[in-house]
């Protein structure tokens, strides 16, 4: 068995702007106050949610990387039109769980970024998953 300082640890979701939980593992945003009931995203917009905060937060994605990575790694046809309205999409359901308009930011012509004051990682010890 290894010791507690060597064990793995395990991304468990994101905190956002210290009101909203992303759980990973099930694809929901978790309100903390208020009473906002926990929501969830749709396939796609998990995907983009999960890839802007493990490569976006204060490093501009562009929308090239997004249409790659995001959608055609998960066999979904890419363009342009589309990246920008699941993002509108994303942005929507996020704001209705309590989390700024401004929380996912475009950079004209560049891409998109999250301001890395407004997340925080949230981390779990493998072994002691429920």
């Amino acid at each position: 068995m290894p010791d507690k300082e060597n064990r793995a640890l395990s991304v468990m979701g994101f905190l956002i702007e210290k009101r909203v939980i992303y759980d990973c593992r099930t694809k929901r945003l978790i309100c903390l106050y208020g009473t906002a009931k926990p929501g969830s995203l749709r396939k796609t917009q998990s995907y983009l949610l999960e890839y802007l905060l493990n490569h976006g937060v204060n490093n501009v994605v562009s929308d090239d990387m997004l249409m790659v990575d995001v959608w055609e790694r998960n066999g979904l046809r890419a363009s342009a039109q589309r990246v920008w309205q699941v993002i509108n999409d994303l942005k929507y359901n996020v704001s209705k769980s309590g989390v700024s308009d401004e929380f996912i930011l475009r950079v004209s012509r560049k891409g998109y970024f999250i301001r890395s004051s407004s997340v925080q990682t949230l981390f779990y010890h493998a072994e002691n998953e429920c």
